[in-house]
């Protein structure tokens, strides 16, 4: 599993403990992170309290390498919106193989409601990266946003949901603050693939978007 750091602003952003915690300890470090939220309300404060104990639990047993993108997750944190006075989380992980095209597109275009939005995302240790946003229909009223960086010799993706649609903007660029700083083991040495084009996969998804007809 690659170790992945990254720099926090901790009025906005609680990290999520990758290591084996029982019950307890799970339960005890969930209630000290989000009472560090004293303004979010007595319920909302709860919300935050149950969602972290669970975020902790499937980061920590899922733990591995990501080589669909849909799992082995190996980092996390909350994000938090102030404006909204919203939360999501944010999973990171690493695969060791570059993405093939069939699998970027995969992981940023999936099924949904309405077609996912791609747009150039942040850059950090890995390059440039491509990021999708899109409605879950599975939960209604809320989003997720996926984003993707391929360098020559692993992939690195995120994934932040659910998010409240209202609330999407807010966490979203909390969580990009985040990721601009994200370093993976050795991914300094790391070159972007260079068939890995975000501007192309965005150009190429609007023109596959069926126009609106008269």
């Amino acid at each position: 599993m690659s170790a992945i750091r990254y720099a926090v602003d901790e009025e906005l952003v609680i990290p999520i403990p990758a290591e084996a915690l029982d019950v307890s300890e799970r339960e005890s470090w969930a209630a000290r992170a989000a009472a560090r939220f004293g303004r979010l309300s007595a319920e909302a404060s709860d919300r935050l309290r149950h969602a972290l104990a669970r975020e902790q639990a499937t980061l920590s047993s899922s733990a591995g390498d990501a080589d669909t993108g849909h799992g082995g997750f190996s980092a996390g944190f909350v994000a938090f919106d102030p404006v909204t006075s919203s939360f999501a989380s944010t999973r990171l992980a690493v695969a060791s193989v570059p993405f093939s095209p069939e699998q970027r597109r995969a992981f940023l275009l999936p099924e949904a409601p309405l077609p996912p939005q791609l747009r150039v995302g942040p850059t950090n240790s890995f390059g440039d990266s491509c990021s999708s946003t899109f409605p879950r229909a599975a939960h209604g009223g809320t989003a997720e946003i996926r984003w993707l960086w391929v360098a020559e010799d692993a992939t690195l993706v995120a994934s932040a949901a659910p998010i409240r649609l209202a609330a999407t903007l807010g966490v979203g660029s909390v969580a990009e603050a985040v990721l601009r700083s994200v370093i993976v083991d050795g991914a300094d040495a790391r070159r972007q693939a260079e068939d890995f084009d975000p501007a192309e996969l965005i150009a190429l998804s609007q023109k596959e978007q069926p126009a609106w007809r008269e």
